[in-house]
C-alpha cells in the first residue's frame, strides 16, 4: 500500500526494497496498492488530476526497484476498483461500524468540532476507506491472479501507523471466513531534522525525495543544520 504523493521519498523506497526481498525469496505474486482516493479524501486542496498524476509518477519509482513484473500487479484504487474486487469492499464496510472507524481513527463530527473550535470536517470517505484499504488483504479480490479462491493468506509489510487499519480488517476477516492478513511493522526513517522526527512527503526541507538533484539535497541539509542551530 502506498498512499501517492508528488514525489516518492525514501521512505516507501525502503519498505518497496523489502518487499523485492520477499518475492525474490518466496518466489510470489506481489499486489501493490496506490491509494490515490485516499489522498483525494484527506487532502482538500488536491484534485482528482492531481492525486492520479502522483500514482503515475510513483508507479515508475515502484516499477524501478526491480521487482519481477511478471508476478506483480501495482494498481490504483481510483482505476482499478470494481467487481470482486469491489464486493469484499461492501462486505468488509458491512462488518465495521461507524462507532469502531471513528474510536480507531478518531473522526469527529460536526457536533463535536463545534464545542472544540476545529477547523474542518471529516467527510464519510475518511470512515469508508479502511473497508477499501482492508480489501487486498484477501485473495479473491485479484481473480485475475488468484481465481475466486479466498484461502490463500497474505502478508503485509507496512509502516506501523498503518496498524489500526489492518486491525480492522483482521476482526472482519473472521466474520467473512477469510485468513487473517498477517503483518510485518517497518520503522520509521528519521527526517533530516534529526531522530525524533520522521520522514513524510509533507515536509519538504526535511525529507529526500527520489527526485532531488545532489544541489537540492545540499540545500536542504544546510537549511536544517541552520534551523537547528537558531533553535538551540
Amino acid at each position: 500500500m502506498l498512499s501517492p504523493s508528488r514525489s516518492q521519498s525514501i521512505l516507501p523506497l525502503s519498505n518497496e526494497t523489502y518487499d523485492r526481498w520477499l518475492q525474490d525469496v518466496f518466489d510470489v505474486p506481489l499486489v501493490i496498492q496506490l491509494t490515490d482516493d485516499e489522498k483525494f479524501l484527506f487532502k482538500q486542496n488536491l484534485t482528482i488530476e492531481n492525486v492520479q498524476k502522483f500514482s503515475r509518477e510513483n508507479a515508475k519509482d515502484i516499477i524501478a526497484v526491480g521487482f519481477d513484473m511478471s508476478k506483480t500487479f501495482i494498481f490504483s484504487d481510483l482505476d482499478y476498483v470494481g467487481q470482486a474486487f469491489y464486493h469484499n469492499v461492501v462486505k468488509i464496510a458491512r462488518g465495521i461500524t461507524i462507532s469502531q472507524s471513528k474510536a480507531t481513527f478518531g473522526f469527529l463530527n460536526e457536533y463535536v468540532y463545534f464545542f472544540i473550535g476545529a477547523d474542518g470536517r471529516d467527510n464519510i470517505g475518511k470512515v469508508h476507506f479502511v473497508a477499501i484499504q482492508a480489501a487486498p488483504s484477501f485473495s479473491n479480490s485479484f481473480p485475475q491472479i488468484f481465481g475466486s479462491r479466498s484461502d490463500i493468506p497474505s502478508l503485509i509489510p507496512c509502516a506501523i501507523d498503518q496498524d489500526p487499519y489492518f486491525r480492522l480488517t483482521r476482526d472482519v476477516a473472521h466474520k467473512l471466513k477469510y485468513p487473517k492478513p498477517a503483518l510485518i511493522h517497518g520503522k520509521f526513517i528519521p527526517s533530516l531534522a534529526g531522530a525524533q522526527s520522521k520522514m513524510s512527503a509533507s515536509s519538504e526541507m526535511s525529507s529526500v525525495f527520489m527526485s532531488d538533484t545532489q544541489k537540492k539535497l545540499i540545500q536542504k541539509v544546510v537549511h536544517i543544520r541552520y534551523r537547528l542551530t537558531v533553535d538551540k
